[in-house]
């Protein structure tokens, strides 16, 4: 029996199988970016691609960012992890470890994570701040626009709130790591090398 046809895969693989579309992620400069996403400096976005209902943005984060626990109502996703330091959260739970051979598959030399419209995920960045890709399948016959604005969940900030069109978001004035994977005691640990730069991401022993 053949597998059923998937076309966000199909397309996550003709994305990550484009030089030029590849290319064009990896080299996006800070001033491409449009600042200030959702009201908060150092959070930036660029377009990288738009035909139909799927869509291509690209999230810079900055340091010490957490983006709360949330769902994309009308949106099936890949994200795709393009740099820096930053732990995902999928369904409650840090992608790590065993977790992470569970959930990740690898294409061209890319970790990439399935994140269906049902799927609660969110994430903590570290020092150096972060980046990652999402490569997008719109549902539901909802026009892209800007992943953010379809949200349900606490929000990255107050003004997010106000950017949302669809989904029921609130905003939350104290968050912590908890709020970025509810099922989770512990906070994720960036490790950094002789250089500062980090090279791990990792729990404390007690949590194995």
């Amino acid at each position: 029996m053949s597998a059923t046809f998937d076309p966000l895969k199909e397309f996550l693989k003709f994305v990550l199988d484009s030089e030029e579309l590849m290319e064009k992620a990896a080299s996006v400069k800070d001033e491409e970016f449009q600042d200030y996403l959702n009201g908060v400096p150092g959070f930036k976005k660029f377009y990288l691609y738009n035909d139909g209902e799927f869509q291509i943005q690209i999230f810079q984060c900055p340091p010490n960012f957490i983006v709360p626990e949330h769902t994309h109502p009308n949106v099936d996703s890949y994200e795709v992890y393009m740099g820096g330091s930053m732990c995902f959260s999928h369904g409650g739970n840090w992608v790590l470890g065993e977790y992470e051979k569970i959930k990740y598959f690898k294409h061209r030399d890319y970790y990439c994570i399935r994140v269906r419209p049902e799927d609660p995920h969110g994430g903590v960045i570290g020092p150096k701040g972060g980046r990652f890709m999402s490569v997008q399948r719109w549902i539901n016959g909802t026009k892209p626009s800007c992943v953010g604005s379809d949200y349900t969940g606490f929000t990255v900030s107050a003004e997010h709130v106000g950017d949302v069109t669809f989904g029921k978001a609130a905003f939350k004035e104290q968050i912590s790591y908890k709020d970025a994977a509810t099922l989770e005691e512990l906070k994720p640990v960036f490790k950094l090398d002789e250089n500062g730069e980090v090279c791990d991401v990792s729990l404390p022993k007690s949590w194995i």
